[in-house]
């Protein structure tokens, strides 16, 4: 039995009944936690975990021999923006709600929360528009965990592409394979590609630092919401919101 000290953020609460709740934590060091909290719902609970919601917390955890149970949390920095806008607050959910419903307990996902709090960050002081954060936190996660588009050549005849190119599952194709395989495409443009090898190519902490044309907006959180579809078999509630 050990008390657990951990910085992360709160995914997903589960009400268990008699006011309290099971926690998904997506911690620093830990990856996915399921953390029980008692009485966290009573009004007369210590935690605070309305105001934790996109928040990066420190969390104080006791062991007690595989059963986790939260005994403190302290905030470290709340994103209180997010709420005040609701395309913001449904990107963070989406956010949340793709990391919970694809991460799984006991692997290593020190890669995945900087990508998650440099995104909130930047919904949080409105840097970057909502789309545009929502399409790069899209793209870096699969990328993350093995998934990214091909888009050095045709990824179903490997030739270059010089003109009309299109978007699908996999990455792009050029306009004789778009005609001859049965497949959904989506005309994309120079700019798009660009943004999504930039998004690919950068750091967490620098993957917001282009700037794009409205089309192209447009355009790269449809491609990012085609990738997410084809790529995945999970139906993420929070895009049935818009």
């Amino acid at each position: 039995m050990a008390i657990i000290k951990e910085k992360g953020i709160v995914l997903n609460k589960i009400d268990t009944g008699e006011g309290n709740l099971r926690l998904v934590l997506l911690t620093e060091n830990r990856g996915k936690l399921v953390v029980f909290a008692n009485g966290a719902k009573k009004m007369t609970s210590r935690f605070n975990l309305n105001a934790s919601g996109f928040s990066y917390v420190e969390f104080i955890i006791f062991d007690g021999g595989g059963f986790l149970s939260l005994n403190n949390i302290h905030l470290l920095h709340s994103f209180n923006n997010i709420h005040l806008n609701y395309d913001k607050y449904l990107s963070a959910c989406l956010f949340l709600e793709i990391c919970d419903k694809m991460l799984f307990q006991n692997m290593d996902t020190s890669h995945i929360l900087p990508i998650v709090l440099y995104s909130l960050y930047f919904l949080d002081k409105d840097i970057q528009e909502n789309k545009v954060v929502q399409a790069v936190f899209i793209f870096k996660f699969l990328q993350k965990e093995g998934i990214a588009p091909n888009i050095s050549c045709c990824t179903l005849c490997k030739k270059n592409i010089n003109a009309n190119t299109y978007f699908f599952a996999e990455g792009v194709a050029c306009n004789f394979c778009k005609k001859t395989h049965k497949l959904y495409f989506m005309p994309i443009l120079q700019g798009s590609l660009d943004a999504i090898r930039y998004i690919l190519q950068a750091q967490a902490k620098n993957m917001f630092n282009f700037n794009i044309s409205s089309d192209i907006v447009k355009e790269l959180n449809v491609a990012s919401l085609l990738f997410l579809r084809e790529n995945t078999d999970i139906e993420f509630n929070t895009l049935k919101l818009r």
